[in-house]
């Protein structure tokens, strides 16, 4: 164990060294004083012994616990990677440093998102603490008071990790521990916070414009391709007909126009052609009310059907029996239309 500790130790001094090489190499000394609050982070954070350890037991839970673990890991390395940017480059713009913290950004809501997506699942406390927490690393838009942004992010957590360590104080340790060592690793960067970067992300005064490095570095990228280009219609039958289309509608459109005149091309229709002006025309288009009746015809074989048993109605026992004419006709009828 205490080999361990001293190989990341060992990586840590290695990682400052490095950093401070790279700041000589692009801005002199000025540098420096960066380089150590990464090494810092990297220490307390990254390296850190709560941190290591929440980290290694929700992986060791596996299930939904693991994998929103793996978002939180990554959430972790994009918080770093925007701290070696704040190392580098002087203070940016408004709209560069939403672009600087965009992936930060995405990797936190890829955590919340989880939890969304996994509201009923039976580690619903370790999710809804791991959701609450991340919000601590959003410390870097806090300005001027970031510190106290953190303790925020500590605090609902808290209040899920809580309920871990009811349910599971005396019967499974694991845990608790990891309940613990999850809250301890936000405590941890709380207090990193406060010293490294009391007002907001202490970005390098002496180093690059974040403006000019983006414009260098994307000055030797090959221009993209040409769009494809966008081929003519082949279809001449299809252009003909909506070139006939727009005359239809134009004719139209001149003969609404012409408004009282539009329909001086009618043709007048005289009284003798009225129903109600000449009686003959009205007597002919009437219709005799025998027209509409439709015509029943029975058959030989239904007629001697009906012949054959005479109506009857009669009690037989404890039925009546009744037999109708009407009722067979009735339904003769129906059968035939």
């Amino acid at each position: 164990m205490a080999g361990t500790k001293e190989l990341s130790s060992l990586v840590s001094r290695l990682e400052a060294v490095t950093n401070k090489l790279e700041g000589l190499a692009v801005g002199g000394v000025a540098d420096a004083p960066s380089a150590e609050f990464l090494t810092a982070y990297d220490d307390e954070i990254t390296n850190g012994e709560n941190t290591k350890k929440f980290l290694q037991l929700g992986e060791e839970f596996g299930g939904d616990v693991a994998e929103q673990i793996a978002i939180y890991k990554q959430a972790l390395q994009s918080h770093r990677d925007f701290l070696q940017l704040v190392a580098k480059y002087k203070t940016p713009s408004k709209a560069k440093f939403e672009e600087l913290i965009k992936p930060q950004s995405n990797k936190m809501s890829q955590v919340v998102e989880y939890f969304e997506q996994h509201r009923f699942s039976k580690t619903i406390n370790h999710l809804q603490a791991l959701k609450e927490g991340v919000q601590s690393l959003g410390w870097i838009t806090a300005a001027p008071k970031p510190a106290p942004y953190v303790r925020q992010g500590l605090e609902s957590a808290q209040f899920y990790t809580n309920k871990i360590l009811m349910g599971f104080k005396g019967k499974d340790q694991k845990q608790v521990d990891w309940a613990r060592s999850y809250i301890a690793s936000i405590a941890d960067l709380q207090k990193y916070v406060k010293e490294y970067h009391t007002t907001g992300p202490s970005w390098n005064r002496e180093g690059t414009d974040p403006e000019k490095a983006v414009a260098a570095a994307g000055a030797g990228a090959p221009p993209p391709p040409p769009p494809p280009a966008v081929q003519p219609p082949s279809d001449v039958p299809e252009a003909k007909t909506h070139k006939d289309n727009t005359a239809g509608r134009a004719e139209l459109f001149a003969a609404i126009n012409k408004g009282g005149d539009v329909t001086t091309g009618l043709r007048k229709v005289t009284d003798d052609q009225k129903t109600h002006k000449n009686p003959a025309l009205r007597a002919s288009s009437q219709v005799k009310a025998g027209a509409l009746e439709k015509k029943v015809t029975t058959t030989p074989k239904a007629v001697a059907t009906l012949a054959k048993k005479a109506p009857l109605c009669e009690l037989q026992g404890k039925k009546w029996i009744v037999v109708s004419d009407l009722v067979k006709l009735v339904a003769l009828k129906r059968a035939d239309i």
